[in-house]
């Protein structure tokens, strides 16, 4: 039977991985199980801003040096740099505010003529959990799934939404409830004082699959959910010719290229980067991948195809981590525990790829893990054994 889903994610704001895994769940729920979808677009509520705010954040979007601006804002707000001192210490700070604001909507612009194409069926801006159940009754919605990413990861959410990763504001048992890879972040539960609440609201759903195996433990231990399934994100389910149907054009490198996805920078991060160079020699091409270049903001497509066309990645991102799996790249990951570590370990342990993962910045084996060859067909058959699974779950929670 057909189902009209609304399916609830993290806001779409300048997460490649976020956008990314609630496309290709989306695809998934439309294309290959044929449902009706509708993205429903929780987001923090609307406040009216002033024409002068308005007006320097239009002037600063268009702002060639933008990114640079920004970063030198933050390092001396840190007292990590000389650089702007002349100015007062709280003027930086609301000038920082400011020019965050103004990078982020100018990604968020770069990305929309992706979630217009991949995204079509949108409910437009909910700041609120009565515009989401309001939502669900004007698209006449069947079933809701949450998912995936940190969906469950209340620091994570908008203001005032912490029942609503959880359905609080879909009472009726009309509505079919099914979380999909959802991430609680860590490898406890940390929120205590909401515990007796969403275990009340986990107990109705349908089905509740998680994307790390702690979720599993979290969900039987304090929810008291038993039956939890540790499944896949999303973009591991669907085909790579999904990606070949994003990617934009392919470079034409002339070595093989070396692709360092870095989020957190640090003293650790540059000494991974500076041995793998070193370990890779110079038939290797180095390329930093950064999202703001001057006044451009790379796409989703562009992004993409930086991992299609790499030979070889370094990255702190768990779905930096995740492409460069799905197009069998050698890769290394670093181990990221402020924006969650439990999803690295979980996964490649499901691969058996656990020591791709890198921990200690003074690691004296990264010369050999960099020259070690990963046997894809391995990974790729304990993939299609997970796919299914994952896939089976879902089919099985919309019946």
């Amino acid at each position: 039977m057909a189902r009209r889903i609304g399916l609830l994610t993290l806001p779409l704001h300048t997460n490649y991985g976020g956008i990314l895994q609630a496309a290709a769940l989306y695809r998934v729920l439309a294309k290959d199980l044929q449902h009706e979808v509708v993205f429903l677009e929780r987001g923090q509520r609307k406040w009216p801003t002033s024409v002068v705010h308005r007006t320097l954040i239009g002037s600063l979007k268009r702002l060639p040096w933008l990114p640079v601006l920004r970063n030198q804002l933050a390092a001396s707000v840190d007292g990590k740099s000389p650089a702007l001192n002349v100015m007062p210490a709280s003027v930086k700070r609301k000038l920082l505010k400011k020019a965050d604001i103004a990078l982020r909507d100018r990604r968020i612009e770069t990305h929309q003529a992706f979630l217009k194409r991949f995204l079509p069926n949108r409910t437009g801006h909910l700041g609120s959990t009565q515009d989401l159940a309001a939502a669900a009754q004007r698209f006449g919605l069947d079933a809701l799934v949450v998912g995936s990413d940190q969906v469950w990861r209340l620091d994570y959410f908008p203001s005032n939404a912490e029942e609503d990763y959880f359905f609080g504001y879909a009472p009726t048992a009309d509505i079919r409830k099914i979380s999909y890879s959802a991430s609680f972040g860590h490898g406890t539960w940390t929120f205590p004082e909401h515990t007796a609440r969403t275990r009340e609201l986990i107990a109705q759903f349908h089905a509740v699959s998680v994307r790390e195996a702690s979720g599993v433990e979290i969900c039987a231990t304090v929810f008291d959910r038993h039956d939890a399934q540790h499944v896949l994100d999303p973009t591991l389910l669907v085909d790579p010719a999904f990606y070949e149907e994003i990617a934009g054009a392919r470079s034409r490198p002339s070595k093989k290229t070396f692709l360092s996805y870095v989020l957190d920078e640090g003293p650790d991060r540059q000494g991974f980067t500076r041995d793998v160079r070193a370990a890779l020699g110079s038939q290797y091409a180095y390329r930093s991948l950064t999202l703001d270049t001057g006044s451009k903001t790379i796409d989703i497509p562009e992004w993409i195809r930086a991992f299609m066309d790499a030979d070889f990645v370094l990255t702190d991102s768990f779905h930096g981590m995740v492409f460069s799996i799905i197009f069998e790249k050698k890769f290394l990951a670093i181990v990221n525990r402020n924006r969650g570590a439990d999803r690295f370990v979980s996964l490649l342990e499901q691969l058996d790829l656990r020591d791709r993962l890198v921990t200690d910045a003074q690691a004296p084996n990264i010369t050999e893990l960099v020259q070690q060859p990963i046997d894809y067909q391995r990974v790729k058959s304990k993939l299609k054994d997970l796919q299914t699974m994952s896939a089976a779950f879902l089919r099985k929670a919309l019946d």
